[in-house]
């Protein structure tokens, strides 16, 4: 690890009793050769994370809350600790297999449009084939998502605009993110680097993912989609997160993040903050296609509203 008073990067792990998984994620992180710092985030584990990375990877600043107040939270409290103008969040299941996958990604932030950089990955567990991957080697490409285990966020931009919505919980901040980015005049970047491997802990709770991912569609909703396409939007997320949950096997637990979806909504109605329709239109474009060239839609991106600072190429 090259550790650096002033680092170009931080690398951002969130974990919760999964020692095993998060030391080979650490051994990882440390052989990237950009000056960097990590954070760990211990959300609450009741084994002995805390004291295995204490002593086995002194440089890294770890933080550790008394109980668990979810992954969400837990990257919002490390991004406001950060010192790097980039940060890098990955899951405490991921690992780097390349050295160079850091400084591989920090170019694509040479654009002041660029507000996140989505890292290539491969979901081990499924299949060797990366995914959200630019489709050439020349342009900017863009999409509407990234995986919260595989980004690069302008930490200065995340910080204005407040971070990821921790009403959440867990699932579904990261388009949230994106699309309040793009209202803001900022986009999401198909990165180019070398992947991050995700392994896909085996104590991953997937009902519980289903029942969130359900709710929080529901409520992504909610806070973003503009009135006179809300009740359509509504409708057609429902019947999705159904249709998936029942290939997916998971009928129940999607039917239980519906009705908490929409019971949670009357409380959140001051949250309530449509993006325009032009936003809207470039979302579903984005949605449509899965990545788009960047000039195909930088007309259409509002000025914005945020003013970045450069980041250190």
């Amino acid at each position: 690890m090259i550790v650096a008073s002033n680092p170009e990067v931080t690398i951002v792990i969130p974990t919760r009793d999964r020692v095993e998984e998060l030391c080979n994620a650490l051994d990882s992180a440390c052989l990237q050769t950009t000056p960097s710092e990590i954070i760990v985030m211990d959300d609450g584990s009741v084994d002995c994370t805390s004291d295995i990375v204490a002593s086995r990877f002194p440089e890294v600043r770890l933080y550790r809350s008394p109980i668990s107040i979810g992954p969400i939270t837990q990257r919002n409290r490390a991004a406001a600790l950060a010192r790097a103008s980039v940060m890098v969040s990955i899951d405490d299941d991921c690992v780097f297999p390349s050295c160079r996958t850091i400084e591989q990604t920090l170019p694509e932030f040479i654009n002041p449009t660029i507000g996140a950089v989505s890292i290539p990955r491969v979901d081990i567990k499924y299949s060797s084939q990366i995914l959200v991957s630019a489709p050439g080697s020349t342009g900017t490409w863009i999409t509407s998502d990234f995986g919260e285990g595989s980004v690069a966020i302008r930490r200065d931009l995340f910080l204005r605009l407040g971070g990821y919505r921790e009403f959440f919980v867990r699932q579904a901040e990261a388009s949230d993110y994106c699309v309040r980015m793009l209202n803001a005049g900022y986009v999401t970047c198909v990165g180019r680097a070398d992947p991050i491997h995700h392994l896909e802990s085996p104590k991953r709770d997937r009902r519980r993912i289903v029942r969130y991912d359900a709710r929080n569609s529901l409520l992504y909703a909610w806070y973003n989609v503009p009135t006179p396409f809300l009740p359509g939007h509504l409708i057609d997320r429902a019947a999705r997160i159904m249709r998936r949950a029942l290939f997916s096997g998971y009928p129940w637990s999607a039917m239980q993040g519906i009705f908490q979806g929409l019971a949670a909504i009357p409380g959140q109605a001051k949250e309530r903050k449509p993006m325009t329709i032009t936003t809207y239109k470039i979302a579903k474009m984005l949605l449509q296609k899965g990545v788009l060239n960047l000039a195909e839609i930088e007309p259409l991106l509002a000025r914005p509203s945020v003013i970045t600072s450069d980041v250190t190429t």
